[in-house]
């Protein structure tokens, strides 16, 4: 069961190294959906140009709780170029505690 704890708004934005500067690129703004089933799949809303060894994930909202978020798992599919970076899919999945 999904809480008010459980995140809603993220980014997620991919980093050429392993330090969040100014070559981090924005690929995609989410929302996780309390009604919908718990492991949610979000596919980047554009293909990128080059790829990714690192992301970034900044939650920007949950459903309602003051003091935290909280986030069960947060995963990161896809497939490896030449250079061995991952992109294509990622999946997130809260599970919320009462």
């Amino acid at each position: 069961m999904v809480t008010a704890a459980a995140a809603a708004r993220f980014c997620l934005q991919a980093l050429p190294g392993p330090v969040l500067d100014e070559h981090a690129v924005e690929v995609g703004r989410f929302v996780y959906e309390v009604g919908s089933a718990p492991l949610q799949t979000f596919n980047l809303p554009v293909k990128l140009n080059r790829s990714f060894r690192y992301v970034a994930l900044a939650i920007t909202s949950n459903h309602g709780h003051p003091d935290f978020t909280c986030v069960y798992r947060f995963r990161v599919h896809g497939s490896l170029d030449a250079q061995g970076h991952v992109h294509k899919r990622l999946e997130h999945e809260t599970v919320g505690r009462n």
